[in-house]
């Protein structure tokens, strides 16, 4: 059964583990929440056109585990996600959105997967909530508004509405996932 968003497209119905998807409703304590307050949203690339991800990737154990338990990254600097903060999956490959996930702690400049090498220097905790098991069903960017048009290879902040634009399109087709 796919994920259900209510009418305003704010709030998952229940039926999905996904919380809070607008930042009116992230303030205060407990998971989903920033410490300092709202949270921020993101559109987080994943694959490469050496490494795209597979179209069953959720039926592969390391590309399910690296795209729902944490993900290593190759931002430079200190990335500016924070525990709290909402993801928006995007197979860069197949230019589609795939699944919906919340930061779960700080950034970590360290490897916790053997390819990550130097390349992917920094592992970001998180937990996804809602998948698109298979790309060839996933919605594109396009069909939730967003404006960008050709493959987006780096993180992208999203405003609370595209989030849940994205959101409504995701769980239009995608299913809750607990972690197993």
């Amino acid at each position: 059964m796919p994920c259900v968003v209510n009418e305003e497209g704010t709030k998952c119905s229940g039926t999905c583990p996904t919380r809070t998807l607008t930042t009116s409703t992230a303030i205060g304590t407990g998971s989903g929440v920033r410490a300092s307050g709202l949270a921020r949203y993101w559109l987080c690339p994943r694959g490469t056109e050496d490494d795209p991800l597979p179209s069953d990737w959720f039926h592969q154990d390391t590309w399910r585990e690296e795209n729902t338990r944490g993900y290593g990254t190759g931002i430079r600097g200190t990335p500016r996600i924070k525990p709290g903060d909402q993801i928006v999956w995007y197979a860069t490959t197949w230019r589609v959105l795939y699944g919906l996930a919340e930061v779960t702690g700080r950034p970590e400049q360290r490897q916790v997967r053997d390819w990550q090498g130097d390349r992917w220097p920094w592992y970001i905790p998180a937990r996804t909530r809602c998948v698109v098991e298979d790309l060839e069903i996933a919605p594109t960017p396009e069909k939730a508004g967003l404006p960008w048009t050709g493959a987006v290879r780096s993180y992208r902040t999203l405003s609370p509405e595209q989030f849940t634009a994205c959101s409504r399109e995701i769980t239009r087709v995608g299913r809750p996932y607990d972690g197993t």
